[in-house]
């Protein structure tokens, strides 16, 4: 577990009740500090999904392998704006969807370092030069097993947060996300309790998008970089 003196001198406010009930969550300042020394979070929205969270910029196999095996195996990277037009990154959908699914890009893989590129060291890698801001479009082949999820201006959300909390660690602006499953109920989405078991049993950090948005982090814009 992280102290929560290594995390960024940022004041944490109450969260926003969110649907179901967690009687234990963790100051986003705490969660940034885990984030920061390469250990993933979970990260509640206001739509009641949970996410697996963790800093782009350290993804390894055992840390993506641990997402597929806890999450749905729909590994995605959130990126700013610019990320995704600097990467040439369009939308997986031609029409202007403004809900989650509108967030999506073309799915992508490395092009050079991997094989099939669904194994979790070839998605590692993956997600590894999405958040290099050197990396260029030439880096990537289309489509690929790696959902780029645009974070957007304007609007608060799980991808939104999870990309403040990992640069508010620190990291480039880019973050592994992956929803959790149930273990209670196969086919489901783990609820705010089993998250919050869940949590506990690996030692992880939680905290919700409305913990983030209250810390006054400034999230992600069209400008930002």
């Amino acid at each position: 577990m992280i102290s929560a003196s290594a995390a960024p001198a940022i004041t944490a406010y109450p969260a926003r009740e969110s649907r179901g009930q967690i009687r234990s969550v963790a100051a986003p300042t705490r969660a940034a500090a885990a984030l920061a020394a390469g250990e993933p979070v979970v990260l509640l929205g206001d739509d009641g999904l949970g996410w697996l969270v963790s800093a782009a910029d350290r993804a390894a196999t055992d840390s993506v392998g641990f997402l597929i095996r806890h999450g749905s195996g729909f590994v995605s990277v959130a990126l700013t704006a610019p990320a995704c037009e600097r990467l040439w990154l369009p939308p997986m959908t031609p029409f202007g969807r403004s809900g989650p699914a509108g967030a999506q890009r073309v799915a992508v893989d490395a092009a050079r370092g991997i094989s099939t590129g669904i194994s979790a060291a070839d998605r590692a890698h993956t997600a590894r030069l999405l958040a290099d801001p050197d990396s260029g479009p030439d880096d990537f082949t289309r489509p690929g097993h790696v959902i780029p999820l645009l974070a957007r201006g304007g609007r608060w959300g799980s991808t939104e947060a999870a990309v403040a909390l990992v640069a508010s660690a620190g990291r480039p602006p880019a973050a592994v996300a992956c929803a959790v499953v149930s273990a209670r109920h196969p086919g489901e989405m783990a609820d705010a309790d089993e998250l919050e078991a869940f949590a506990s049993a690996h030692d992880l950090e939680l905290t919700t998008s409305a913990q983030v948005a209250g810390c006054g982090w400034v999230g992600p814009t069209s400008r930002s970089a």
